[in-house]
């Protein structure tokens, strides 16, 4: 029964998708004699522990915690959670996985058996681990966890010879990918994408909230008029620039509500390593890259892209010189190309979702 108390744990989570930013996503059963009697999630604007949370939320009273068992997905128990816990008469917690600081939780889960509750880890343990592959991330890699993503042709085609990109998959993936958007703290692009297109970048997912807007613009060339810009007070929009950026045009853009991130320059682009480091000090934990080409190339040749996922409309449009989702200077050989792991496949109708790690 563990592991099916575990499930509703790792459904309960999934509701804080988009308020945990920075923090772990968790989800928290509590079992009484076999029938379920509380159940909730965390999110960032939490003024208490999540088992009090619980508890206040399903109006559980201390005779029915009495012998209980609190099943969590990603115990991050703090001394104060850890007091109020011994306030209870919990028999048992059981926990999806440990979080990445192990030797502390290691100590923390010494107090809790401390407190005569038996403890058992490693229930659904890799679906808890991917639950949160961002928060893990920080851990692993220190710095934002950077998933790429681009719709194309079966004949790999972002767009056709005339420029056209619209309806190139149909309406189910496009609001997975907004799903996508909701999940992630921050969307990314190129400037070229921003000239081309005109995006908002804002999500469209039913309950979602708009991630934060970063457009990599060496040399500041935005349009003043852009989609963009036109809510940059509500939604948070930066511009990553190099140190020659048009001073006097970016004092009107702040004026707009614009904020400017200054990084180091490579053969006069940005570095997007430097840029990760910037987005860290920023608090942002995840960056979906969602165009153009070449900055696409330039994440994945710079190492820090952790995800891919490409969806492939069922329709073949040709054209020498329609684009390709990803450009640059390309690689040279075959047997020097990056390759997918842990590779997952969907289908949403006729189209189709390649998803994989790098």
């Amino acid at each position: 029964m563990d592991e099916f108390y575990m499930n509703i744990a790792i459904e309960c989570a999934k509701n804080g998708i988009g308020r945990v930013q920075a923090n772990p996503l968790i989800g928290i059963v509590i079992v009484k004699d076999n029938k379920l009697i509380g159940k909730d999630f965390y999110e960032n604007t939490d003024k208490i522990n999540l088992i009090e949370k619980v508890i206040l939320n399903n109006n559980i009273i201390d005779m029915q915690l009495n012998k209980s068992t609190i099943y969590i997905t990603y115990p991050d128990f703090k001394e104060d959670t850890i007091k109020y816990i011994e306030t209870k008469n919990f028999s048992r917690i059981v926990s999806g996985t440990l979080n990445p600081e192990v030797v502390l939780m290691s100590s923390k889960v010494a107090k809790i058996c401390g407190l005569g509750l038996q403890v058992k880890v490693g229930i659904l343990e890799n679906e808890c681990n991917n639950l949160n592959e961002i928060y893990n991330n920080q851990f692993i890699n220190n710095r934002p966890f950077v998933h790429v993503k681009w719709c194309m042709t079966l004949d790999g085609k972002a767009a056709s010879y005339i420029g056209n990109n619209l309806d190139i998959t149909t309406n189910k993936c496009y609001a997975y990918s907004h799903e996508l958007r909701n999940k992630y703290t921050a969307v990314m692009v190129g400037i070229n994408t921003i000239l081309r297109d005109d995006p908002t970048l804002v999500c469209k997912h039913p309950g979602g909230r708009n991630s934060y807007r970063i457009i990599v613009d060496s040399k500041l060339r935005i349009q003043m008029d852009c989609n963009v810009l036109n809510d940059a007070y509500n939604t948070p929009t930066f511009i990553a620039v190099t140190h020659n950026y048009d001073k006097v045009k970016a004092k009107i853009l702040q004026t707009r509500g614009v904020r400017f991130i200054i990084c180091e320059e490579i053969n006069g682009k940005i570095d997007l390593v430097n840029l990760m480091v910037k987005l860290s000090e920023l608090n942002i934990d995840s960056v979906l890259i969602e165009g153009g080409g070449n900055l696409i190339f330039s994440a994945v040749e710079d190492g820090i892209v952790d995800k891919v996922s490409v969806f492939i409309g069922a329709k073949i449009i040709g054209g020498k010189n329609s684009l390709s989702p990803v450009t640059g200077n390309g690689i040279d050989f075959m047997k020097s190309g990056i390759p997918l792991n842990d590779i997952s496949i969907k289908q949403f109708g006729t189209d189709i979702l390649i998803e994989g790690y790098i």
